[in-house]
């Protein structure tokens, strides 16, 4: 099998959690505060090979202990980082500031990151072409992410973009995406419409195809993703619930809740089959079942209630002890 390539950023968090957002000049006394492994290209190459994927990744890593740590890490997940380099900079990092209201506020800082540009990636030719998929995102130059997908395109390599964060992004690079995965900001940013619902979702994929992107999807958080390829959408629910599968060899390994986003792409000779219902009729609508017949000692007693029934069966019991 052909591994998923991931071009992307490799940062650490620094995540502080707080009461309130301090104001300009302003010391304040925070609650909790943690280091986290970041990045999207990281967290895109951690995903892909907990999934299962043989997966490689290119990025850049600064020379001090937090990109030998960053580095080990993703090792450990069986990532290959052969094509990934240290550079005399610091490991990028994001600030993380979050209040008891949920709110955020993020300051990203490149450092290696800044170093993947087009000339690291045109040495990592021979490694793109090798790929069965290239995974983007937008947190690493522009010119390192235009020249990945045009490297891609000649070769015959699958291509999917993020684009986030939310940038204009030049038509030689639309025009050779594969896919592209625009939330409703980052929609809205390529192709100048707002997308609040199905019908914007619709326009915003349409413009996006005009623009060379064959296959878009446009997530829209709980109301589920919309799809759209050569000119054919659907909304897909965010997941379908689905009974517990039947305990057979078969059904067992099913997962409970199936994301139907998932239909949107072609099988690959990998995959397990979809989950089956295990009712004939509908998912939402199990057959009806009827109360198992009573004992025949029950039965067979005329005009004797079940209630009436268990006390004689005591009585007896109790009467043989005796």
């Amino acid at each position: 099998m052909k591994p998923l390539l991931v071009l992307g950023s490799s940062n650490i968090d620094h995540i502080a959690q707080m009461a309130a957002f301090p104001q300009a000049g302003e010391t304040l006394h925070g609650e909790r505060y943690h280091r986290a492994y970041g990045g999207k290209g990281a967290n895109q190459a951690v995903a892909a090979a907990k999934s299962g994927a043989p997966t490689h990744f290119i990025s850049a890593f600064g020379d001090d202990s937090a990109g030998g740590e960053l580095r080990a890490h993703l090792e450990s997940l069986h990532i290959d980082c052969g094509g990934s380099k240290t550079v005399a900079d610091s490991t990028g990092m994001a600030m993380i500031w979050l209040n008891r209201a949920g709110e955020n506020s993020i300051v990203v800082i490149a450092g290696a990151n800044a170093a993947l540009d087009a000339a690291h990636v045109e040495a990592e030719q021979a490694r793109i072409a090798a790929a069965g998929l290239l995974l983007l995102q937008l947190e690493t130059p522009l010119e390192g992410v235009i020249r990945a997908v045009a490297i891609a395109r000649a070769h015959g390599v699958r291509t999917i973009l993020n684009p986030a964060p939310a940038a204009a992004l030049p038509p030689e690079l639309l025009a050779n995406l594969d896919l592209i995965t625009p939330n409703e900001t980052e929609a809205e940013r390529l192709t100048g419409i707002a997308v609040q619902d199905e019908n914007s979702a619709a326009r915003a994929a349409a413009n996006l195809h005009a623009q060379g992107v064959p296959t878009v999807l446009i997530p829209l958080g709980s109301r589920g993703v919309y799809a759209s390829a050569d000119g054919h959408g659907t909304l897909y629910p965010a997941s379908l619930s689905i009974p517990p599968p039947l305990a057979t060899p078969s059904t067992a390994h099913l997962p409970r809740r199936y994301c139907a986003a998932n239909r949107s792409r072609a099988p690959s000779p990998g995959d397990r089959p979809p989950p089956r219902f295990p009712y004939k009729n509908s998912a939402r609508n199990p057959p009806s079942r009827t109360a198992p017949p009573l004992p025949p000692s029950y039965n067979s007693t005329p005009n004797v209630s079940l209630k009436n029934a268990s006390y004689n069966a005591r009585h007896r019991k109790q009467t043989r002890r005796r």
